[in-house]
């Protein structure tokens, strides 16, 4: 039985209460789902920007602005925590129970970004259908080949910008592996790219079903949240993702930064496969590829020993037949019916 989840909620999830005046926006990259959310009014610092309530034993905001200032945290019915800082908030650990935080950004802030929330949920939160995130850290991810946790390139983000935790794995060999498996109806794998004249790919295999995605330079190379992989509606049930980098260099790194899926069951006790327990890539499925490669590689070689032996013995046989007809001084009867054809 896994004792927590980190439950992922979009800015625009529906069941987040805006209290003031806010501008939605929509972007490519940068940000989880394409959106993020600043404020409208100078409201959002009386009245509270906005507000979110869940069942778990704690929760992190990702809301920073692109300058250091001011802002303030409501838990429940506690006086308000006020922090200085780029507008990021971890939660302490509290009682298992429900919880509503409220939000509240200075004034004067300069357009924080408000991007999204998580919270660990506990034995009593409602799972099905909400979006469940591992980080790359996480042991449910399981990595084989030559991972590094530092960027093989420097990197520099500023501040409403950044990895989930302010980590990735980095991937700089060809044959580097990822395992992981999940019980939903949806899988998500964001990471980051580099920009670079060399091209790149990753191969997913979902359940025996391979996709290859090409990488090419783009104006978001060098920025978090690149969509690397999207599968949705899927069976309800457990599934299995595996990730092979097939085109990688030093100079074209790629990381992993973390891991999402629809859950598709109710609570932490419903989850089909134990997500606490190391992953390993399963020999059944990883011997059946090589065993099926290698049976069409030599199905192809002998196909083509079989052409080129039946040319050969074509060719033989009509230099046999012209001797023998030459020694002969005979006609050849294709010729003559050639010859005498209106």
């Amino acid at each position: 039985m896994v004792n927590s989840l980190q439950v992922l909620v979009d800015d625009q999830d529906p069941d987040i209460e805006y209290l003031c005046k806010v501008t939605q926006e929509t972007v490519l990259g940068t940000y989880y789902n394409d959106t993020w959310t600043t404020i409208a009014s100078q409201e959002c610092g009386s009245s509270g920007w906005f507000r979110y309530s869940f069942i778990g034993t704690g929760f992190q905001i990702t809301a920073p602005a692109s300058t250091s200032s001011d802002f303030s945290i409501q838990i429940d019915n506690a006086p308000l925590v006020t922090q200085k800082g780029d507008g990021r908030y971890q939660s302490p650990e509290l009682k298992n129970g429900q919880h509503t935080i409220t939000y509240f950004t200075a004034p004067t802030n300069s357009s924080p970004a408000f991007d999204y929330l998580t919270y660990t949920a506990s034995g009593s939160t409602k799972l099905k259908g909400r979006t469940i995130i591992h980080d790359d850290n996480d042991g449910t991810v399981a990595y084989g080949g030559n991972w590094t946790k530092q960027p093989p390139l420097p990197l520099a983000f500023d501040n409403s910008t950044g990895l989930y935790q302010n980590t990735a794995h980095w991937s700089t060999t060809v044959g580097d592996t990822v395992s992981y498996r999940f019980t939903g109806t949806s899988v998500l794998v964001m990471g980051i790219t580099t920009r670079s004249d060399v091209p790149a790919s990753i191969t997913f295999i979902l359940d025996g079903v391979m996709m290859v995605n090409t990488i090419t330079n783009s104006s978001l190379d060098g920025f978090p949240m690149t969509k690397l992989f999207h599968a949705l509606d899927l069976d309800a049930k457990s599934h299995f993702l595996f990730i092979n980098m097939t085109d990688v260099s030093p100079t074209r790194p790629i990381g992993i930064d973390f891991i999402a899926y629809n859950a598709s069951f109710d609570s932490l006790g419903d989850i089909q496969t134990p997500l606490d327990e190391g992953i390993s890539i399963p020999e059944d499925k990883t011997q059946a590829v090589a065993i099926a490669g290698g049976v069409i590689g030599a199905a192809i070689f002998v196909a083509a020993i079989a052409i080129c032996l039946f040319v050969w013995k074509r060719q033989r046989d009509q230099r046999q037949r012209r001797v023998f007809l030459m020694k002969h001084q005979i006609q050849d009867p294709w010729i003559e019916l050639q010859r005498h054809q209106p």
